[in-house]
C-alpha cells in the first residue's frame, strides 16, 4: 500500500512537469504528496487513510467553483478594494518594487507564494502528535471550504487582474495569508522554536509575495485575520469566539462590496485595521499568553463596543457624506 500511494504521486509529479509551462503551483502541490507518501516510510501514521486523494483533489474542487462562480451575475469589485487601498498610502507600490527589485528576490517571494501546499503538508507532519495532525488538517479543510462562498460575496481578482482586464475571484479575502496564518499559530502550539521561527519567516514572506505579485490588495490580507482567527476557533469549539470573527470578516466583506467603506475617514481606516488585526491575532494566539476568563471576557466586551461604535461611526461619515452630495447637486 505504501508503494501504491508513492507510485500515485509521483505520477501526480510527473504530468506536472509533462506541460510546455508547468504550473509552480499544481507542481508543488504534488512535491506535497509526494511528502506524505514518502512519510509512512518513517513510520508517521496519518489521521485519515489517504491524504494524498485529499491534496490531490484540491484543485480540481477549484476549478469546478471557478467555473461555476463565472455562471452567476457577480458584480466585481476590485476597483472598489483599489479605492480603499489608498488609505494605506504606498504599501502595495513598495512590496511591488521589492518583489521586482532583483532576480533573487522574486525567486525567493514567488517561491513561498508557489510553495503554500507544500508548507501545509510539512506543518502537518511537524505537528507532535496525531490529534494536533487531525486538527491542523480539519482546519485547512475548513479554511478551503468556508472561504468560497466569501469569494462569492466580494468577487475580486487582485490588482494584477485589474490591471490587465482579467475577471478574477478569489482575492477576498486571501486565502494564502489566512493559510500561512493558521500554519504559525499551529507551529506556535504545537512545535518547536526553529519550526516556530521558520513558520514566522513564511507569514512574513507570504505578506510580501502576495502583494508584490500583485495578486491581493492589502485589504484582503487585514480580512484574511479574523477570517483565519474563525477556523482557528472553530477547530477548538471556541463557538463564540468564532462567531465574532466569521461576524467581523464579514462586516468588512460587506461594508467593502457595497462600497460603504470608501465613506470611511482614513485615521478611521487605520483604527479599524489596527484593532481588527492586533485583537485576532492576539485571542488566536491565547495559547501563550494566559488570560483568565474574566480577562478574556472583558476583551471581548471591549472589542463588541468597538465594532459598535465604528459601525457607527461608518454610517454616520456616510450619511453626512450623502447630504453634502445632495447640497452639492
Amino acid at each position: 500500500m505504501k508503494l501504491l500511494f508513492l507510485l500515485f504521486s509521483l505520477a501526480a509529479l510527473s504530468t506536472a512537469f509533462r506541460s510546455s509551462q508547468p504550473d509552480p503551483l499544481y507542481t508543488f502541490l504534488c512535491l506535497g504528496m509526494v511528502v506524505l507518501s514518502v512519510s509512512r516510510y518513517y513510520g508517521v501514521r496519518h489521521v485519515v487513510p489517504a491524504p494524498e486523494l485529499i491534496v490531490y483533489a484540491y484543485p480540481f474542487c477549484c476549478n469546478l467553483f471557478i467555473k461555476f462562480a463565472f455562471k452567476l451575475p457577480l458584480q466585481n469589485v476590485d476597483r472598489r478594494l483599489l479605492l480603499f487601498d489608498y488609505n494605506f498610502g504606498f504599501c502595495e507600490t513598495i512590496a511591488v518594487r521589492l518583489y521586482n527589485s532583483s532576480f533573487f528576490s522574486q525567486t525567493l517571494l514567488g517561491t513561498a507564494y508557489c510553495s503554500l501546499m507544500l508548507v501545509v503538508v510539512c506543518t502537518y507532519l511537524a505537528v507532535r502528535n496525531s490529534h494536533a495532525r487531525k486538527l491542523f488538517l480539519i482546519a485547512s479543510a475548513s479554511t478551503a471550504i468556508l472561504i468560497w462562498p466569501l469569494y462569492l460575496l466580494c468577487p475580486a481578482g487582485g490588482p494584477k487582474y485589474l490591471a490587465d482586464s482579467i475577471q478574477g475571484i478569489n482575492a477576498m479575502p486571501s486565502g494564502h495569508f489566512a493559510w500561512a496564518l493558521l500554519i504559525w499559530w499551529f507551529t506556535r502550539k504545537h512545535c518547536g522554536v526553529f519550526t516556530q521561527a521558520l513558520a514566522g519567516v513564511f507569514v512574513m514572506l507570504t505578506f510580501l509575495a502576495t502583494l508584490g505579485a500583485g495578486e491581493h490588495y492589502v485589504v484582503d490580507l487585514i480580512v484574511a485575520v479574523p477570517f483565519a482567527a474563525c477556523v482557528w476557533m472553530l477547530v477548538h469549539q471556541q463557538w463564540k469566539s468564532a462567531a465574532v470573527s466569521m461576524l467581523t470578516a464579514l462586516v468588512w466583506i460587506v461594508m467593502l462590496r457595497e462600497a460603504w467603506a470608501l465613506s470611511v475617514p482614513p485615521i478611521l481606516v487605520w483604527i479599524l485595521t489596527g484593532v481588527t488585526v492586533s485583537f485576532f491575532s492576539l485571542h488566536a494566539g491565547a495559547h501563550r499568553i494566559k488570560l483568565n476568563s474574566r480577562c478574556a471576557d472583558q476583551l471581548r466586551r471591549l472589542w463588541i463596543k468597538t465594532q459598535i461604535a465604528a459601525i457607527s461611526a461608518i454610517v454616520w461619515t456616510g450619511d453626512r457624506l450623502w447630504i453634502t452630495l445632495r447640497r452639492t447637486d
